[in-house]
C-alpha cells in the first residue's frame, strides 16, 4: 500500500485497499475474465460502494468470462449492472444521497490533476449510465504511476 498511499490521501487510500472490488478498475482485462466465481462473489464484493465507483467498476467488467459455463460470472456481472442502473434512477430521481461520494473522499478530492479543471478530454462514455471513470485518475482524481 506504499506506493497507493504516497499518491493518494490516507483515507482514499485505506477505501481502495478495503474495498478489494476498486482493484479491478486497474486490472488487465484478461486477468479480470479469468477470475474464479467463488473470489467474484467474496473478495471482489460490490457493497457500499459509491455512484462514480460502481460506474468505474461496471464500465471494466468483461461482456464474457473464461471457465463460465454455469453463467455464475456473468451472473455476478449483472448483479453490479443492476444496482448501477437502480443508483442511477435515483439519482435521477432526486435521491440526494444517491450521488454522493463516500466520506473518505472528504468534501474535495485534490491531487495533481484535477479533473475537473478541463486539462484533459473526459474518459469516454461507455454506457447507459452516463460518464464511467476508466482509471483511477478520472476516479479519484489523482494519477498513479
Amino acid at each position: 500500500m506504499g506506493k497507493l498511499k504516497a499518491a493518494l490521501p490516507a483515507k482514499i487510500a485505506e477505501r481502495i485497499f478495503d474495498k478489494k472490488i476498486l482493484w479491478l478498475i486497474r486490472a488487465d482485462p484478461v486477468f479480470i475474465t479469468k477470475i474464479h466465481i467463488a473470489e467474484l462473489k467474496t473478495k471482489f464484493q460490490a457493497n457500499r460502494l459509491d455512484l462514480c465507483e460502481l460506474r468505474a467498476v461496471v464500465s471494466v467488467l468483461p461482456m464474457d468470462f473464461e471457465n463460465d459455463a454455469d453463467g455464475k460470472k456473468l451472473e455476478w456481472r449483472e448483479k453490479l449492472v443492476d444496482m448501477l442502473r437502480e443508483k442511477v434512477k435515483k439519482e435521477e430521481g432526486g435521491d440526494p444521497q444517491a450521488g454522493k461520494r463516500d466520506r473518505a473522499y472528504g468534501e474535495e478530492v485534490k491531487g495533481p490533476y484535477d479533473p475537473d479543471a478541463g486539462e484533459a478530454a473526459p474518459p469516454p462514455v461507455h454506457s447507459e449510465f452516463g460518464l464511467c471513470p476508466s482509471s483511477l485518475t478520472h476516479v479519484y482524481g489523482v494519477q498513479m504511476s
